[in-house]
């Protein structure tokens, strides 16, 4: 397609089509995106720890060899990061040592704990990713060029960020 834009620029030229990879393959980058942001934390670990997969695949999960087996382990993430920061949000709320007046809202005190621990930081920045990255996926399934636009807004800079830039 860019051979054709390139040969013939006054018919297919860059100010009139714009080339794009299938839904597919962009997923695909976005899966090796949060790969490459995943890998070293740890996260293959658990999930060998935990019984779900074997060594290999846990790997091959950092790279998205197995799109809907990546997919699903990213959805699986997802749900177990947002279940542990409201459980821990949770039991800062049930704690004794603060007062009513004091508790901050779930949002404020999740800025609050990604300024005082990186490790906080770190997993909160892994859920946004894996959530932009989910949401991108919605936007296909349900052919809503809106959120497909948006969804694609928020990724674009983890490609540069994470050297995904082709």
């Amino acid at each position: 397609a860019k051979s054709i834009q390139w040969h013939w620029p006054n018919l297919y030229g860059e100010d009139k089509f714009v080339v794009l990879l299938g839904g597919l393959h962009i997923e695909m980058a976005a899966l090796k995106v949060v790969g490459d942001w995943l890998d070293g934390s740890g996260w293959t670990d658990i999930l060998v720890q935990s019984g779900i997969v074997t060594s290999g695949i846990a790997e091959s999960l950092l790279h998205a060899a197995h799109v809907k087996r990546t997919r699903h382990m990213h959805e699986v993430t997802a749900a177990s990061l947002y279940i542990l920061r409201w459980q821990a949000y949770n039991n800062y709320c049930s704690d004794s040592d603060s007062s009513c007046d004091t508790k901050l809202e779930f949002n404020a005190w999740c800025t609050e704990m990604s300024a005082k621990h990186p490790l906080f930081l770190y997993w909160e920045i892994a859920l946004q990713l894996e959530l932009r990255v989910l949401q991108f996926i919605r936007s296909i399934r349900l052919a809503d060029f809106d959120l497909y636009n948006t969804s694609l807004s928020s990724l674009v800079p983890w490609f540069f960020v994470m050297d995904h830039s082709n």
